[in-house]
């Protein structure tokens, strides 16, 4: 129906690297697929690829912000392009990654939560790749460096509006640790290099009341700006300023993360930390094709240094 042969049309619906296949060629090729209503058999090209058409996500066990949303749609989107599916497992307590792994038996492994070297070791016995990047001669998880840099921003940013005794909204929810707990300590070593204050760590519940308790703390230990650990949590101490009839930055600046979208609706309009994701996410786009032999391995790993505040009147 397209006038090609049946290696041409493999080569088209397969993203076969190394072809030198015209652009309107492969252009007749999907269209006849198409009226043809082509649907192309998951078992067949497992059998003959040898291995899987699966590509795993794994994500932290936790509520999944605008970022991770977006990186995983655009993730979907290209490497469904190439004939892969993409699913994602969260990380759970009660199963090792090693388990989860197995039990999907994918061709590639992307891990968006932190993955320790001892969860690594056997993945790697498994023999499946995992998509990793090194640092200091060792593999870590791609996103480990970037929760130290992300505080690091925003300890600079109020440091320069010339706050010295900062606090810092923290959260409750345990699955969040993984976040959490490397800021706090950043910041907690960053105040102490600056001779500044000891840090006023408070974790919020995500409620009016709690919000308006931290303020309180936050007041009465002398703080006067406050870095969250996202844009929601900067959100609620915004609100629970306004419950003590107070504002930022007047009586309290304060700075989210992650630049979601609703923070610039917010009153005041929110500022907050741009880990710049679009350029992270392409550098791992172009990092998975390479492991599925379909590109080139981007030169250079995401830059934690690249993040940047996006200056509104929160502070």
């Amino acid at each position: 129906m397209a006038g090609v042969s049946q290696a041409t049309v493999s080569y088209v619906l397969n993203s076969t690297p190394g072809q030198t296949i015209s652009q309107p060629t492969k252009d007749r090729i999907r269209a006849a697929v198409a009226k043809l209503g082509y649907v192309p058999s998951r078992s067949a090209r497992t059998l003959r690829l040898g291995r899987s058409d699966l590509v795993l996500l794994i994500l932290p066990d936790a509520v999944i912000s605008e970022v991770y949303a977006h990186l995983i749609d655009r993730i979907g989107t290209v490497l469904e392009g190439h004939g892969y599916s993409v699913i994602f497992r969260r990380k759970r307590q009660d199963l090792s990654v090693a388990n989860l792994v197995a039990s999907v038996d994918p061709v590639v492994v992307v891990p968006l939560a932190r993955v320790t070297q001892e969860e690594m070791d056997p993945i790697r016995m498994l023999q499946i790749p995992m998509l990793s990047v090194q640092s200091d001669g060792q593999d870590v998880n791609l996103y480990d460096d970037f929760q130290g840099a992300t505080v690091r921003v925003q300890v600079e940013h109020l440091v320069e509006r010339g706050h010295r005794h900062l606090g810092f909204a923290s959260t409750t929810d345990r699955r969040l640790d993984e976040f959490a707990a490397p800021r706090t300590a950043e910041l907690r070593r960053i105040c102490a290099e600056r001779g500044l204050p000891e840090p006023v760590v408070v974790e919020l519940e995500l409620t009016p009341e709690s919000a308006a308790d931290a303020v309180a703390i936050w007041r009465e230990a002398g703080v006067t700006a406050v870095a969250a650990l996202d844009d929601t949590h900067a959100l609620a101490v915004l609100s629970g300023l306004r419950a003590h009839g107070l504002g930022a930055p007047a009586d309290m600046a304060v700075i989210g993360a992650d630049n979601a979208t609703v923070g610039q609706f917010a009153n005041p309009p929110l500022t907050t930390v741009d880990n710049r994701a679009e350029a992270t996410i392409e550098l791992v786009i172009a990092s998975i094709l390479a492991m599925l032999d379909l590109g080139e391995a981007p030169a250079t790993a995401p830059e934690p240094s690249s993040s940047r505040v996006v200056v509104r009147e929160s502070t």
